[in-house]
């Protein structure tokens, strides 16, 4: 599995996941780390968008996000 982000005039290298993504996994593999990078690169006004996965849409990754600030689209 791969996991990469594309954004209007950019996109991050893709993350490959050799282990089933957990919400553990997904929060610090993922999430954490691409966050750091967005907020430095394009600031704080961005809107994420994921696909429902019930790893994305956890309890877990909505805490992540809302502690972070991060918009995210219905």
């Amino acid at each position: 599995m791969f996991w990469g982000v594309i954004m209007l005039r950019a996109k991050t290298p893709l993350l490959p996941l050799q282990q089933t993504l957990t919400v553990a996994r997904y929060v610090d593999l993922v999430l954490e780390p691409i966050f750091r990078r967005w907020t430095a690169a394009i600031g704080d006004n961005f809107i994420f968008m994921y696909d429902n996965a019930s790893t994305h849409s956890s309890k877990v990754a909505r805490e992540c996000l809302e502690t972070k600030g991060v918009t995210v689209l219905d």
